[in-house]
């Protein structure tokens, strides 16, 4: 197996090259396939530099295309965070994926290959940077065994952590059937509560059209500044004419699918969110907290659901990386994943994981101290004689 890089000038000059990757398209699915997708690398192409973009072409010994991902020269933060506060991260010049899932079809050994490939001959200073990939594949254990490769070494960012889904069934009240009749009272009620705060009106606006979004992106700015995401990273805050073109694109090649939450005429929470090839990518959102305590990030993923089931229902909804209450209390599907950093070696690069490395250690020994000291001071004492 070998890479093969190619600029967006040279895909443009390189129709078979678009023919090739068709074929293999038909073989992507999964929750990720919209990255993986030429819909996604014309988006990217239409909406970003073409010195940020890069399609990676896997080539067999006999010059068959055997896998192409969409990548993207960028900056990545390995943070060093305490609960939301993030005071502060470790630069990397890398070149990025969303998920190499095209992998995942070839022999582990020479998808490591080609991960070693991308980690030092990519145009990046650093190396490559994956944000998703499923550890319950053969090339997860293949990483497991080997995390240093023949020019380059593994980290994992985050470890191991859950990736939440929702498989759709046939209707809304199917659906949820998976809570007890007490939560699904529950949430009518905090429904009813919110459209009771706003004078008896409540709307859920669906975002697809391109006219559509500079008003929602004046909400979501409004919001985002309202919001405990005010302290953190977000298009939402600045929502800049680029961010604005990009989402534009997004309607107009037909996969933009967002939300917004108004309780009277006040823009209460969002969702920026796409669809495609049966999937639905519950993306950036955000709530104002004026209105925490009706839940209204809760309140408007259970409406967007029902609207979902309503109008051109997908087969899933991913709720992308990580924990959080909401996404396992709606979701009917687990899996695991994790995001890994493939880096050259170095020296300074050895030395910046290890500094992150060892700060994960710290806090890890720190919240298991405080929570053993915490279980022994409630232990039952007991009594004297």
């Amino acid at each position: 197996m070998r890479l093969v890089l190619l600029s967006p000038e040279q895909v443009a000059c390189q129709p078979e090259v678009r023919s090739a990757w068709d074929s293999c398209q038909a073989a992507n699915s999964g929750l990720y396939s919209l990255y993986q997708s030429m819909a996604w690398w014309d988006h990217l192409v239409a909406t970003r530099s073409s010195q940020q973009l890069y399609l990676g072409l896997c080539m067999t010994p006999s010059d068959v295309l055997a896998a192409a991902i969409p990548l993207m020269s960028r900056e990545f933060l390995l943070p060093f965070e305490f609960g939301r506060r993030c005071p502060a991260a470790i630069p990397f010049h890398v070149v990025s994926a969303i998920t190499v899932d095209p992998l995942l079809r070839l022999a582990p050994v020479d998808s490591l290959v080609l991960l070693n490939s991308l980690a030092t001959r990519c145009p990046a200073d650093h190396g490559f940077y994956v944000k998703s990939i499923d550890v319950a594949t053969p090339l997860w254990a293949e990483i497991a065994a080997r995390p240093t490769l023949s020019d380059s070494f593994i980290y994992i960012v985050d470890g191991v952590r859950p990736l939440y889904s929702i498989i759709l069934p046939r209707t809304f009240d199917e659906y949820l059937q998976k809570f007890s009749g007490k939560t699904r009272n529950t949430l009518r009620r905090k429904v009813k509560a919110l459209k009771e705060e706003g004078a008896g009106k409540m709307t859920l606006t669906r975002i697809s059209a391109a006219d559509d979004v500079p008003d929602f992106l004046d909400a979501a700015r409004a919001i985002g500044k309202l919001s405990w995401k005010k302290r953190g990273a977000g298009w939402f805050h600045t929502a800049s004419q680029a961010d604005c073109d990009q989402i534009k694109d997004s309607a107009c090649r037909g996969f933009l699918r967002s939300y917004l939450l108004r309780v009277g005429d006040i823009p209460c929470a969002f969702v920026n969110g796409y669809q495609y090839d049966g999937v639905y990518h519950y993306a950036d959102l955000a709530y104002d907290e004026r209105f925490a305590k009706w839940s209204p990030g809760l309140i408007l993923l259970f409406l967007l659901l029902e609207d979902l089931f309503l109008q051109n229902r997908p087969m899933y909804l991913n709720f992308g990386i990580g924990y959080a209450d909401y996404k396992q209390q709606f979701a009917n599907q687990v899996a695991q994943d994790a995001s890994l950093l493939i880096l050259r070696r170095s020296f300074a690069n050895r030395l910046r994981v290890g500094l992150h490395s060892g700060f994960l250690g710290i806090k890890y020994w720190a919240r298991r101290h405080f929570q053993i000291n915490r279980e022994q001071a409630h232990e039952p004492q007991a009594c004297p004689d």
